[in-house]
């Protein structure tokens, strides 16, 4: 019906008698494009524009600079929309109508968010909601509130995001737009997914199907993606059962719809599933199988993302020498050779594959990418929360509103803070492995390496946690300890000690909280030492708090405060960080923390003999 229907405009526009029936014609052929042939639409629209032009007619020119706006959306041309969009804003204040207006507003601030200009897009909303939201239909005041929850979805504000969704929701009802409904409850899932919060993105993507089968859109997109993210939910539920039959309805409906790009991409993610599962061999399998398909090599997202699974699978199954091959493909295969978060575990797994094929020299090399990659991704984190809570903080209008921005800044403080391990000792461990492993010393330089391999992972997962067991920060210490251990050889000793009774596993404290008093006491009460140091943690239960003692033989307080002195007039940088910790915690009524210094002394009370650092945390 859509083709006959095209095939009657495209003579309409030929025999056009005027101006008037030359511009509606191509305004609905170019509708009915849109959805078939961009290519064509982009060239009627350019052509309505300069016809727009030669006659003076402004009306039709901003119809035909919205519709281009549109195209280069859906073609991804975010640079020439912000430049034609931001030409007609002058253009649109008086003399275009509340729906052109909203239209190009609209389109601007997605394209800005795509852009990653979040305080633009922000101005922009703002304005809208200033100017003329009022005078919007139901519908458009939809779109808005779903643009200010992209935005907030852009900047991690899932909570904020998740409540513009819902606005839109209710004007979508109200509006009886079903499809719209749809896809915001779709965008609400997503995020819940995003936070592994998977029961409820479950209950959205449930939701969204039920939308969709009232209205019988038969959208291939919403029904397959659901099925498949509610599928993906099952499996990270444990959820099997559920879970294959869910994938299994996707890949029927993909069959059905006789569209081989979403059979590949649903076998994709059943990669995925298949490895969450661990069952290795059949993910294997299925996997290969894929990669000799060559519809499925078309689709470079699926086909690098599966390559990454083949290197993952054949790592749990110790076949190193595959893993090397398949992410060689991987890096060979990308759009492009920029870095994000998913090359830090690709570094990581690529490390330990060259390691345990004693490839030392690619293994250091993978490990120091591994490092630098951290080190810019917390950079960038760093950044990201200042503008993140800027953006949100200017977007509170009332007073409720600025007291919970006031919470979550500070937890955004507290999670920056967290992930601050000493760049030194990053770069100070790699520069004693390429010293190991010139010297041909291959046993030292493998229990660095595997000591550093999990510290590194452990303080990436950390840093995006509040908390953390025991048994972890145990095991996190052992190998910071481990570490500056090897590097200064004879002159640190080491013991960490806990409590038989202490339930290890399921005891949770502050994540990142004891690392930095050790750091300080290495730094500046061992280092100075002219003997060998020892430093001593222990983990005991007194009363209602867990206690925490971290002491050093080291040079004590004073001495360490005189050499501190000629050296800068503040304190260490991990000092500084763990009392601003501390004090963001106390002010955010988390956690209840005392701290206490404890000088150390011989018997005569003259010579200093190290310091003690008691950290009290309420269980």
């Amino acid at each position: 019906m859509d083709n006959a229907l095209i095939e009657i405009k495209r003579k309409k526009l030929e025999t056009s008698a005027n101006a008037e029936e030359f511009y509606k014609t191509s305004l609905e052929l170019i509708e009915l494009l849109l959805y078939k042939d961009l290519q064509e639409a982009e060239q009627l629209t350019q052509n309505l524009i300069k016809e727009s032009k030669n006659k003076g007619d402004s009306k039709y020119l901003i119809k035909g600079q919205n519709l281009l706006l549109r195209i280069y959306r859906a073609t991804s041309r975010v640079d020439e929309g912000i430049a034609l969009a931001e030409l007609m804003l002058p253009l649109i204040q008086d003399k275009s109508n509340i729906e052109e207006r909203f239209s190009t507003y609209n389109s601007l601030i997605n394209l800005y968010i795509e852009k990653l200009q979040f305080k633009k897009a922000q101005e922009l909303a703002q304005k809208v909601q200033i100017d003329f939201y009022k005078e919007l239909s139901h519908t458009q005041k939809a779109h808005h509130h779903n643009n200010l929850g992209k935005l907030y979805e852009k900047l991690a504000y899932s909570d904020l995001a998740i409540q513009e969704f819902e606005k839109s929701i209710t004007l979508f009802d109200k509006s009886a737009d079903l499809n719209g409904k749809a896809k915001a409850l779709f965008s609400i899932g997503l995020l819940f997914i995003q936070q592994q919060e998977y029961q409820e993105g479950k209950k959205y993507f449930i939701r969204t199907l039920e939308i969709d089968k009232e209205i019988n859109s038969n959208n291939p997109g919403i029904l397959l993606q659901s099925y498949m993210l509610i599928a993906r939910c099952n499996f990270e539920l444990k959820e099997f059962d559920e879970g294959e039959n869910n994938y299994q309805t996707a890949l029927q409906l993909a069959k059905e719809f006789n569209n081989p790009n979403y059979i590949n991409r649903i076998l994709s993610d059943k990669v995925e599933f298949l490895l969450l599962e661990e069952k290795h061999k059949e993910c294997l399998t299925l996997a290969l199988s894929l990669m000799d398909i060559e519809e499925f090599s078309k689709d470079t997202f699926f086909y690098t993302k599966t390559m990454i699974s083949l290197a993952f699978v054949h790592s749990a199954l110790k076949n190193y020498k595959e893993v090397i091959y398949w992410l060689e493909r991987y890096f060979n295969a990308r759009p492009n050779d920029i870095e994000d978060r998913k090359d830090v575990s690709i570094y990581l797994c690529l490390a330990e594959a060259y390691e345990h094929l004693e490839d030392y020299k690619n293994s250091q090399s993978f490990y120091k990418k591994y490092a630098n990659l951290l080190l810019e991704l917390e950079k960038q984190n760093s950044q990201r929360s200042v503008e993140q809570f800027n953006v949100k903080f200017e977007t509170a209008q009332k007073e409720r509103e600025l007291e919970q921005l006031k919470l979550e800044s500070l937890r955004f403080q507290l999670q920056s803070l967290r992930s601050q391990m000493n760049p030194h000792f990053i770069f100070n461990a790699i520069s004693s492995l390429t010293s190991f492993l010139n010297a041909n010393n291959t046993e030292t330089s493998k229990q660095l390496l595997k000591s550093f391999a999990r510290l590194m992972r452990a303080n990436l997962e950390f840093a995006e946690r509040d908390t953390i067991g025991l048994e972890e920060e145990i095991q996190f210490l052992n190998d910071y300890l481990s570490i500056e251990q090897i590097r200064m050889g004879e002159n640190l000793n080491f013991e960490v000690l806990y409590e038989d009774s202490l339930d290890t596993e399921y005891l949770e404290i502050p994540s990142m909280l004891v690392q930095p008093f050790v750091e300080n006491a290495i730094k500046h009460g061992l280092m100075p030492l002219n003997t060998a140091g020892k430093i001593s943690i222990s983990f005991t239960e007194e009363g209602d708090y867990l206690l925490v003692v971290v002491k050093d033989n080291g040079v004590g307080r004073a001495q360490a405060a005189k050499n501190q002195a000629n050296r800068e007039k503040h304190l260490g940088k991990s000092t500084a960080i763990s009392q601003t910790r501390l004090a963001l915690l106390d002010k955010h009524k988390q956690n209840k923390i005392q701290i206490h210094y404890i000088d150390l002394f011989d018997e005569n009370l003259q010579n200093a003999m190290g310091t003690e650092v008691q950290i009290r945390i309420a269980l």
